[in-house]
């Protein structure tokens, strides 16, 4: 991690944004001209135009990272879900935007922090002076507050105020990116879906509420644990939690555990997503597995990161609940009836779309309902993601279900971490659980055939 100022103020972030987006489009004129000058030469005109998309994925990267906040965020997310629309080349040049993060000097750290708490500052001991991680949005200090050891996690300044700024020019640049692709790719709906995700996540307020009704949630659940909150010295800017200890998952995984302990830990992570969305209808959206450690000591998981969190009402969970049971008992009829009760779809919607979705949401539930599953080979996430996309761009009435894009995301984030995990297992029962669950909390009854 290295120290850097960003811009101060919009001004001089967008001024960085546009000069970014400038040198893009410059290269793509280059790419142009290319194309018209080397007609003939097919494979050195796409060498030559890989090589130039390269070179623009570097100059974002640069700037990104010096940025960080919402511009730095845009990147790792299209890193993550760019593979449709980049060729392998550049999605490798956006994915060292997760490897390393610009954290501010401490001198600036303790005047947010003074700002902050006033004089609970003083009440804090043993405050690291540097960060013990960082991100895009801000970066997390250890302390101790009643000789309690905390986290305390604080943002970066001006992030929340750059949001729309950046997002305004981003999705210009990466408009260029992807049209050179020969694309016709939408983007509107995707950024107007970043933004919202943004603005929650950077109100650490919010964050705090929803780690305190998740943790509630989380005491039914045996071997699951969530941090505390430290209210007191927690503000919109500043999140303060118990200090939780652990490993990351990558990390436990070069332990060599055994496969009996790596099946113990997906199932934790299969039953909370059901209690999460069937149960409490209260789900975090980011299944990054950086969200999460491994505590061998206690034998837990822990949850670390609660600022994406979507909430689902009883009557859309039990809706969907239908959803499901039609694309598990193979009939397309009641699964066009929920989906327009979901208002997922408009009627006037093509055959292709309504048999799009009933693909989507059979695929989905594929590996909740196998007798023995091997999440280390399956091409289950990208299958998923590709009919998302394709189901989007057949839409000709509806706007994209972004309810229903969020739960899936979800499911293909849980699938990514089963895969981490390695392990084959018997998800037969996950099936009846789903639908225990939705009985006991949205008073439907579903019935599945044989």
């Amino acid at each position: 991690m290295s120290s850097s100022k960003p811009p101060k103020g919009l001004l001089g972030r967008s001024r960085r944004l546009i000069q970014m987006s400038s040198q893009v489009v410059l290269k793509e004129v280059g790419n142009q001209l290319t194309h018209k000058l080397s007609q003939a030469e097919e494979t050195r005109q796409k060498a030559i135009q890989i090589k130039n998309q390269i070179e623009q994925a570097h100059i974002i990267v640069k700037q990104l990272r010096h940025l960080r906040g919402a511009a730095m965020k845009v990147g790792q997310w299209m890193s993550l879900e760019g593979k449709d629309y980049f060729p392998p080349e550049v999605i490798r040049v956006l994915e060292t935007l997760h490897d390393q993060s610009i954290t501010m000097k401490w001198e600036d750290t303790e005047k947010i922090l003074k700002k902050e708490w006033g004089s609970l500052f003083k009440e804090v001991q043993e405050l690291s002076h540097k960060p013990i991680a960082a991100a895009s949005i801000g970066q997390v200090h250890q302390g101790k507050i009643n000789n309690e050891q905390v986290a305390i996690k604080v943002q970066f300044p001006g992030i929340s105020e750059s949001i729309h700024s950046d997002l305004k020019i981003l999705k210009k640049t990466f408009g260029v990116l992807i049209r050179f692709t020969k694309k016709n790719i939408e983007m509107d709906s995707v950024f107007e879906e970043l933004q919202n995700v943004l603005i929650q996540e950077v109100d650490y307020e919010h964050e705090a509420q929803s780690l305190k009704k998740y943790r509630e949630f989380a005491q039914e659940l045996e071997g699951v644990r969530v941090p505390l909150v430290f209210e007191q010295f927690s503000t919109r800017h500043v999140l303060t939690m118990s200090f939780e200890k652990g490993i990351r998952i990558s990390d436990w995984m070069k332990q060599s555990p055994s496969h009996e302990d790596r099946v113990r830990y997906a199932d934790r992570f299969l039953r909370l997503y059901l209690r999460e969305f069937c149960s409490w209808g209260f789900v975090q959206t980011d299944p990054n597995p950086g969200n999460f450690f491994i505590d061998l000591e206690k034998d837990e998981l822990v949850c670390l990161d609660l600022g994406a969190i979507k909430t689902y009402d009883s009557g859309f969970r039990g809706k969907y609940g239908h959803l499901v049971e039609a694309a598990l008992n193979q009939d397309l009829k009641a699964l066009r009836v929920s989906a327009l009760e979901l208002g997922l779809l408009d009627e006037r919607e093509s055959v292709e779309a309504f048999e799009l979705l009933f693909e989507i949401v059979s695929s989905a539930v594929l590996p909740l309902n196998q007798n023995q599953f091997d999440y280390k080979d399956s091409s289950y996430p990208d299958r998923l993601q590709k009919l998302l996309r394709k189901f989007i761009q057949v839409l000709e009435y509806s706007p994209p279900p972004k309810l229903l894009i969020f739960l899936h995301r979800k499911l293909g984030g849980i699938y990514q971490i089963l895969k981490t995990l390695e392990v084959t297992m018997d998800t037969s029962v996950y099936v009846k659980l789903f639908f225990e669950y939705l009985e006991e909390s949205t008073d439907q009854k579903y019935i599945i055939k044989e």
